[in-house]
């Protein structure tokens, strides 16, 4: 499963964007937006939501990567939390 961390590095880069211009938008630090491209750090929900937003990087399949990331942290290899997930995917 790609990580939203690298994927989002990627897209900075590809989009031409410094790190210290995409801490800037987001109103942090690059050293703390360097540690969550790393991985070092999670990503907010919120900073995922502005980063999927046309005026940024414009790829809202980084929120869905970000909710797979989440899932896979907390569910990890339980066959019944996947067989939970699975119940629910079928709910839809």
């Amino acid at each position: 499963m790609p990580n939203v961390n690298i994927e989002i590095r990627k897209a900075r880069i590809k989009k031409g964007i410094l790190i210290r211009d995409m801490a800037a938008i987001l109103q942090m630090d690059p050293s703390v937006l360097s540690k969550l491209e790393r991985g070092e750090r999670p990503f907010s929900k919120e900073i995922i939501s502005k980063l999927c937003s046309p005026d940024y990087l414009g790829r809202k399949d980084l929120l869905v990567m970000w909710y797979e990331n989440q899932l896979e942290q907390i569910i990890g290899t339980s066959t019944e939390g996947r067989t939970a997930l699975l119940n629910l995917a079928g709910k839809k």
